[in-house]
């Protein structure tokens, strides 16, 4: 379990950081497919967690967990109601822009601060 953790934060980072050096650096100021891959790369990957987590014993879990989760659920039930209106759904697509990088950190946060209390808690 500890190993799982670890791993899922250093690719937590190196797709982090990957997607801001790919997309600040490389091609600053462009939107391509580069652009959005990095966003479905993190998001997919963290949802993947989530999901794997969802088998790990709760004394390993922080209340943030808890959080991301209840956060990520409501962004999909505004995603779901905004297919009803293309005008709706275009601004859910905007605001997800800005509101996915945050559900990212937030979760990378998650997976730090559970390492540190699996690290205490098998001390």
């Amino acid at each position: 379990m500890k190993t799982f953790k670890i791993a899922d934060c250093i690719v937590q980072l190196l797709l982090i950081f990957g997607a801001l050096f790919i997309n600040l650096v490389l091609k600053p100021g462009t939107v391509d497919e580069s652009f959005f891959m990095s966003y479905f790369l993190v998001g997919s990957w963290q949802i993947i967690s989530l999901i794997v987590h969802l088998f790990f014993p709760g004394e390993y879990k922080v209340e943030l967990r808890r959080l991301y989760s209840i956060l990520l659920l409501l962004t999909a039930v505004v995603f779901l109601i905004g297919l009803f209106s293309s005008g709706l759904l275009i601004n859910v697509l905007f605001g997800l822009l800005y509101w996915s990088p945050l559900l990212a950190i937030l979760y990378l946060i998650t997976c730090i601060l559970e390492i540190k209390k699996l690290t205490t808690v098998v001390s």
